[in-house]
This record gives structure tokens, C-alpha cells and sequence, in this order.
């Protein structure tokens, strides 16, 4: 996948100075840094590339013969100069390694650009997620919407925490329903049978069962779900994720509050306001993204989802406290007591019993 950003910039920086660092942990830090910044690659223009990107390999190669010519506080490009002239240092000329293959997620929760979300690339053609297969994932990410709308009708495609079975309104444990939408996934896919994590309901359990079968969804034939595409294991797993996709992402639209713990509702105006709406409580939607990217690992690994997934977006250091997960940490508790309590601070982080 392919992020960007100080959070990814750092740990890399820090990681190759700490191994930089250990040969001699008496040098200071200006040693380190120049040395960092003589090492990089400097494969563009520096006022828009800065010191280029970081090379550990060749940053050991020239560590000795920096360390010999090095004085505290002179200038950087004082002492690549002086050494140059006498041949004591190079120019990191390694060719940078590029990839063309990498897949990346943007995404959407409003009904109409659904489509986009996750909008994946990816060229690799013995990948699961080649174009054809990022087409069918595209494909299924839309189709609760078209065949099961109605979020608190059907909570378990929607990401939904709650739906009104008479009195009192019955909770529907979300983190289980998407870890058995991705088991069902493998199920396909390996023609064996889909367990039922632990918190999943038997509620829920039939939800999904009644309208997502081996066989079809809603009542649709995989012919047709597939529109075209070759109807076989993988196909057909790939679909399921989707479906997967589409419920575990709407979760951070359908079961948020605010800081103030008012509910993100779903209402017209003049115009598409709250829940569906990517700027309001931004922090959503980047959680959002997080979670689709994590299961994109998954489904390269024909492998299920897991209440981890839900650790991780929820220990990204990100700013929560602008909104909350209804029940979260009730719901991991329910799936996974063991895991929960190990990072109930996390989990808490994010709960609102609500």
C-alpha cells in the first residue's frame, strides 16, 4: 500500500539512525545527522527533495570514512567539499528502487461514489487483486446499498450497531459480523465452512445467512452478482469481501458520536449533512481508510478479518477524541475478552456506551 507523511518518515529516519548509532554510542547527534544527510540519495532537486532518501546500506559503507573527517559543528557541506577534493568521500549514486505494483485506497461512503471506495490499482496479474479482481471487490462494496438499503434494517452489511426488533432494540455486535463476512469469504474460497466468531448472535448469524448463501446473495445467482465475470472460487470471495469492505467501513459513518456523545445522524437539509459526509468529523473517514487498507492485506491472503483489525485503526495516533465507536470495547470484549482486556486502553480510547 502506499502512505505518506512525518508518521511514516520518522519511525524509517529513527530506525537507520539508532543502527548508525549503535557502532558508537559516544558520537553525538550532529554526527549522526550529518552522516544521515551525506548517505541519503539525492535523486532530485534538493529544495524539493531536501537530503533525498535515507540509505542505511550505504551510510555503513561511508560511516568510517566519515567518522575520520568529521568535526563537531562545521558544516555539512564544508566537509563534503574538503573530503571530495581528496577523494575520502562519494556521492550516493545507487539506484532507487521503484515499484509499479502497489496497491492504494481511496475512498467514499455516500451511496452514488461507493464505487470508489476502495478504488484500488494494482498490476500484478497472478495478484488477487489484479484489475479484474479490484473490479469485483468495486462491485460488491456497492451492492448492500443496491439490495439491502436500510442500515438499522439490515445492521450486520452496514456496520451498524443496533436494529429495532419490537421492544427493546436489539444490538447487533459488528466487529463479529464483519469477521464472519470475511470467514465466509474463506469459506468460498476454500470450500469449507464458515465458523461463527465468538459475540457473533444467533441474530445475526441468521441475518447473514438468510441473504449472503454459497450459492447467492439476496436471492441473486453468482451469474449475475458477477456480471460476466468468471464464476469460480475466487471470484466469489472476492465478492464477499466486498460486501466485507462496504460493512466494516460504514461502521465509522453509521455507529459514530460526536465528542459531546450526540449521535452523527443521517439528515437532508438543503443538502447530504451528517453521517454520510467525509468532512463531518473528518477523523472518520481516515479512520475509515485505515480499516479498508487492512483488510485489502487480507483479502490478498484469502485470510479472515479479526478483532486486531479494530486495535489497529484505533492505535493510529490520530487525534480520537473528535468522535466515539458506539459500544466498542462491549463488542470486543463480547469477540475477544483475552485481546480486549490486553488493550482495553485502546479500545476505551475510541467507546462510547451508547
Amino acid at each position: 500500500m502506499v502512505s505518506s507523511g512525518t508518521s511514516m518518515a520518522a519511525p524509517h529516519v529513527t530506525g537507520v539512525a539508532s543502527l548508525l548509532w549503535q557502532k558508537d554510542l559516544s558520537c553525538s547527534s550532529d554526527f549522526i545527522r550529518k552522516l544521515l544527510a551525506l548517505s541519503a540519495n539525492l535523486y532530485g532537486d534538493r529544495e524539493e527533495y531536501g537530503y533525498g532518501l535515507i540509505d542505511l546500506e550505504y551510510a555503513l559503507e561511508q560511516y568510517d570514512a566519515f567518522k575520520a573527517v568529521y568535526t563537531e559543528n562545521e558544516p555539512l557541506d564544508d566537509i563534503i567539499e574538503e573530503s571530495q577534493e581528496d577523494g575520502d568521500l562519494l556521492d550516493n549514486t545507487s539506484e532507487i528502487i521503484t515499484f509499479d505494483d502497489v496497491d492504494y485506497v481511496v475512498g467514499s461512503w455516500d451511496s452514488t461514489a461507493h464505487n470508489g471506495f476502495p478504488a484500488l490499482e494494482s498490476y500484478e496479474s497472478h495478484n488477487p487483486l489484479s484489475e479484474n479482481g479490484i473490479k469485483i471487490v468495486k462491485l460488491a462494496a456497492i451492492i448492500s446499498d443496491k439490495e439491502l438499503p436500510g442500515f438499522d434494517t439490515y445492521p450486520q452489511f452496514h456496520g451498524f450497531m443496533s436494529k429495532k426488533v419490537g421492544t427493546p432494540t436489539y444490538q447487533s455486535n459488528y466487529i463479529a459480523s464483519y469477521i464472519y463476512l470475511t470467514n465466509k469469504a474463506v469459506g468460498l474460497y476454500n470450500s469449507t465452512t464458515p465458523s461463527a466468531p465468538a459475540g457473533l448472535s444467533s441474530y445475526d448469524k441468521s441475518g447473514i445467512d438468510t441473504y449472503l448463501t454459497t450459492s447467492s446473495f439476496n436471492g441473486k445467482t453468482w451469474t449475475t452478482l458477477l456480471a460476466g465475470n468468471t464464476v469460480n472460487a475466487t471470484n466469489k470471495a472476492l465478492f464477499v469481501y466486498g460486501i466485507a469492505m462496504h460493512s466494516v467501513t460504514d461502521l465509522y459513518a453509521h455507529s459514530t458520536y460526536d465528542k459531546d456523545g450526540n449521535y452523527i445522524d443521517h439528515k437532508y437539509v438543503s443538502e447530504l449533512i451528517g453521517a454520510d459526509t467525509p468532512s463531518v468529523v473528518s477523523n472518520r473517514f481516515e479512520c475509515a481508510e485505515v480499516m479498508a487498507q487492512i483488510l485489502i492485506a487480507h483479502i490478498k491472503r484469502f485470510e479472515s478479518g479479526d478483532i486486531s483489525d479494530f486495535y489497529t485503526v484505533a492505535n493510529v495516533p490520530y487525534d480520537w477524541s473528535s468522535f466515539k465507536l458506539g459500544r466498542l470495547s462491549t463488542y470486543a470484549q463480547q469477540v475477544n475478552s483475552s485481546y480486549y482486556n490486553t488493550y482495553k486502553d485502546v479500545f476505551d480510547i475510541m467507546n462510547i456506551n451508547k
